[in-house]
């Protein structure tokens, strides 16, 4: 379990949490010890593969502390944008807040946590994003951009809240959505 804020230095965030997480092994639980305010910092996105996935954190704690004032920008070689670029596995996002994010990108599938649901199943449960600015080409969600084409991802919303959400799109034909930008399958309950 990697702990961010005490005892890990905070500067592990900007400096990249996947690098630490190739070292870590597989099956690590990320936990907010205290709110993090990411004024003047960019965020680096969270892959630990050529391919754009993260594949080895399985949990995402914010023990009811906040990121704030968060921001992600550029380009890259993956077909997604957010915190995590793909998610290939199954993932959970807990008792989190994020505020005043902005998100810009010429990417699509973009969303302030995942960009993509590639596989597996991601809950997003207690997770609440307040203010949020987010800039792509297309599919772009608050929680997640897209889930998958193939139908093998999937994502269950929990007690969640979204408020504030601004998006801004370089395209005339858009999908956006305040939790989810593109849903290419329902599930036969009708859930995403």
């Amino acid at each position: 379990t990697g702990v961010i804020g005490q005892p890990m230095p905070l500067d592990i965030i900007t400096k990249g949490i996947a690098a630490a997480a190739k070292e870590l092994g597989s099956h690590i639980a990320l936990k907010l010890a205290a709110d993090i305010d990411m004024t003047g910092k960019t965020w680096t996105a969270l892959i630990n593969n050529s391919d754009g996935y993260m594949s080895n954190i399985d949990l995402v704690d914010g023990q009811n502390h906040k990121i704030s004032n968060l921001t992600i920008t550029g380009t890259h070689d993956f077909a997604a944008f957010g915190m995590f670029y793909n998610v290939g596995q199954d993932m959970t996002f807990k008792n989190l807040t994020v505020e005043n994010a902005v998100i810009d990108t010429t990417k699509p599938k973009v969303g302030v946590l995942v960009g993509e649901i590639a596989s597996g199943t991601v809950l997003f449960d207690n997770v609440t994003v307040k203010g949020a600015n987010i800039k792509g080409e297309s599919k772009m969600g608050t929680l997640v951009g897209q889930i998958t084409e193939d139908g093998t991802g999937k994502a269950i919303v929990k007690d969640c809240t979204i408020d504030g959400i601004v998006m801004e799109t370089t395209r005339a034909e858009v999908r956006c959505g305040g939790v989810a930008g593109w849903v290419c399958t329902l599930n036969s309950n009708g859930s995403i």
